[in-house]
C-alpha cells in the first residue's frame, strides 16, 4: 500500500473516532497506471524504430520489430483518442 500511496494511485482515509485506515483508489488511477504504461511502451517504440533504421539482415527479427512498433502504434493511437474525447482532466 505504501508504493501505491506513494505513487498517488491511493489514498488513506479515516474515520473520525475510528482507528481503522480505509484505502480509496483515486478516480484517475487507471488512467495514470495506463499513461505511465504508454510512456514505457513509446520508450521502446523508439527502439523499435533505431532497429528498424538500422537494417537488419535477418528477416525473422525484422518482421518481429515491425510487429512490436505496429502494435506499440496502434494501442498509443487508440488510447490517445480515447483520453481526448472520454478521460478525465488530470489534476
Amino acid at each position: 500500500m505504501q508504493l501505491l500511496t506513494s505513487i498517488r494511485l491511493v489514498h488513506k482515509l479515516r474515520r473520525a473516532g475510528e482507528r481503522n485506515v480505509y484505502y480509496r483508489i483515486e478516480d484517475d488511477a487507471w488512467s495514470k497506471v495506463l499513461r505511465q504504461k504508454l510512456t514505457a511502451f513509446t520508450a521502446f517504440d523508439a527502439l523499435a524504430e533505431e532497429g528498424l533504421r538500422l537494417g537488419w539482415t535477418d528477416q525473422t527479427q525484422t518482421a518481429r520489430i515491425r510487429s512490436a512498433h505496429d502494435s506499440i502504434a496502434a494501442v498509443a493511437t487508440a488510447l490517445d483518442s480515447l483520453w481526448k474525447t472520454d478521460a478525465p482532466v488530470d489534476n
